[in-house]
């Protein structure tokens, strides 16, 4: 009775080579680009004009709406490589919010889809000195950090 389990671990073990692996299972994205005060699919459009010819072809949403309370940092937006798409913080669709915010934070994550990620020693580099460099072409690129040290406390809930 208790053997069971430990002789399927061994046959299951013994003959990994033949047992074909499932492929992961994708996460169904809901893509929401209709927010309160913003539309990303239209900021999106405007960004991918202005500074990569209309050349990214990746997708963007609001994210999940989680609380951010109690913490001390938030992330913005991410980019996934897997399913080429941009998420952004629903803590951003606020009306105290500028658009050029919203719109420098789209073209950072554009950038990571246009730039990919560099390998090196084993570890993977996102934020390359190329990046940065690049990153600092958006136009209001120090507005958007000042604005962001100054009103951290704001998204934050506090």
């Amino acid at each position: 009775k208790g053997k069971a389990p430990s002789v399927l671990r061994s046959f299951v073990q013994a003959n990994l080579d033949k047992i074909k692996k499932s492929p992961p299972k994708s996460r169904q994205i809901i893509v929401r680009s209709k927010g309160r005060f913003f539309d990303l699919d239209a900021l999106f459009e405007q960004v991918n004009r202005e500074y990569f010819a209309n050349q990214i072809d990746c997708r963007i949403t609001w994210g999940a709406n989680r609380r951010v309370r109690n913490q001390n940092s938030i992330k913005l937006a991410s980019y996934s490589e897997t399913t080429k798409t941009i998420r952004v913080h629903p803590a951003l669709d606020k009306n105290y919010v500028p658009k050029y915010v919203i719109m420098g934070i789209v073209y950072h994550e554009m950038l990571h889809h246009h730039l990919g990620v560099e390998h090196r020693n084993g570890r993977k580099i996102a934020h390359t000195k190329r990046f940065r460099e690049l990153e600092q072409r958006y136009r209001h690129y120090y507005k958007l950090q000042t604005w962001k040290e100054k009103n951290l406390h704001r998204l934050l809930g506090r």
